[in-house]
């Protein structure tokens, strides 16, 4: 009976002993656990911040660009209308040339048509 007892009794020690490995072993893989999931929230923390990031940056750059093209578009507009202003200054002064050369040839008409009547005035006399 001593020795059922003792046997039982080691029995009892040992199942103790495998509850308390056990009951360790859970608690270590819930605190493993915890650590894998405040690790994966960590890094899709950083994903996400990183996304933001780049977001942003691809935002500025767009913005940038759209700028740069509204600035070059204003300088050719810019362009465009000086030349057109050029163009037409130089066709205002072709025009004013054009009509003092046509004032000029009236004129010398004028002239050489009383020169020739006064000549034949003249040579009637």
């Amino acid at each position: 009976i001593h020795v059922t007892r003792c046997t039982r009794m080691a029995q009892v020690e040992e199942r103790k002993e495998e509850e308390r490995l056990a009951e360790e072993k859970r608690k270590e893989d819930e605190r493993l656990a915890e650590e894998a999931r405040k690790e994966e929230e960590r890094i899709a923390e950083e994903k996400r911040k990183e996304e933001e990031r780049l977001a942003e940056e691809a935002r500025l750059e767009k913005e940038r660009l759209e700028e740069e093209k509204r600035k070059e578009e204003e300088r050719l507009a810019k362009e465009a209308r000086r030349e057109e202003e050029k163009k037409a200054e130089e066709e205002r002064l072709a025009e004013e040339q054009r009509q003092e050369e046509e004032r000029k040839r009236i004129e010398e008409e004028k002239i050489a048509e009383e020169i020739s009547a006064k000549e034949l005035q003249e040579s009637e006399e």
